[in-house]
């Protein structure tokens, strides 16, 4: 036998090999399929059993499932009554306090509450002094001063406008104290009156009014002196 003779018959040998490994390999893969299906088929039916199951155990059993799930809304509903009845108040002025902290800082002018105040009692025809203590908010740092128009209230609820006696100002972002003097209107009722400005500003061409805090005071009736 030559040699190529030689070759030749090796490489017979090796693709009869390599086809007999094929068609091991190929049973073994439908033997691995056929399992694989079975297995998907039992998964199957164990899932179809636990359904159907379950869903015989509710239908054997829905009064208890019933008397289960109806105190849950009460239960939950008592519980936060409870928070509440505890922490209501708390909740409450929390809430408070973030509503006036997103007001202050959107409008123009920070007024810290309880500062600012006017001296009372005043009488009727006189001037009223506002002590206003403020400070420009960042957002209203571009605006320009226009005009200021107080605005009286008494107790029958009628608002009559005064006239603003002093020389307006622009605030900058530094609290500042400023002792500001209001003519009072003719026709309100003397007792307890409650005065605000209306601060007029332009901002990058829109005018806006920023309204301050209502301040009461005490108004009292003119004295009519003798002739």
């Amino acid at each position: 036998m030559t040699h190529i003779e030689t070759q030749l018959d090796l490489i017979s040998r090796q693709i009869l090999d390599l086809a007999d490994k094929a068609d091991v390999a190929a049973e073994a893969r439908e033997k691995t399929d056929d399992r694989l299906g079975h297995i998907e088929d039992r998964v199957a039916e164990v899932e179809a059993a636990t359904s159907y199951s379950l869903l015989e155990w509710i239908s054997t059993h829905w009064k208890i499932v019933a008397v289960i799930a109806l105190p849950v809304p009460f239960v939950f509903t008592a519980f936060m009554l409870g928070v509440w009845q505890m922490k209501g108040p708390e909740i409450i002025s929390f809430l408070r306090e973030e509503l006036r902290a997103s007001q202050d800082n959107s409008s123009i002018l920070y007024q810290p509450p309880g500062l600012s105040f006017i001296r009372s009692p005043v009488e009727e025809g006189g001037k009223a002094t506002y002590i206003l203590v403020a400070k420009r908010n960042p957002v209203g740092l571009s605006c320009t001063y226009l005009d200021t128009t107080p605005i009286f209230t008494d107790e029958l609820g009628r608002s009559l406008a005064g006239k603003f006696e002093s020389r307006g100002r622009q605030y900058g972002e530094e609290m500042t104290r400023t002792e500001l003097e209001l003519e009072i209107p003719k026709g309100l009722l003397p007792g307890r009156v409650t005065a605000e400005l209306q601060i007029t500003y332009n901002c990058n061409d829109l005018v806006i009014t920023h309204r301050t805090y209502p301040l009461a005071f005490q108004l009292l009736p003119k004295k009519h002196t003798p002739r």
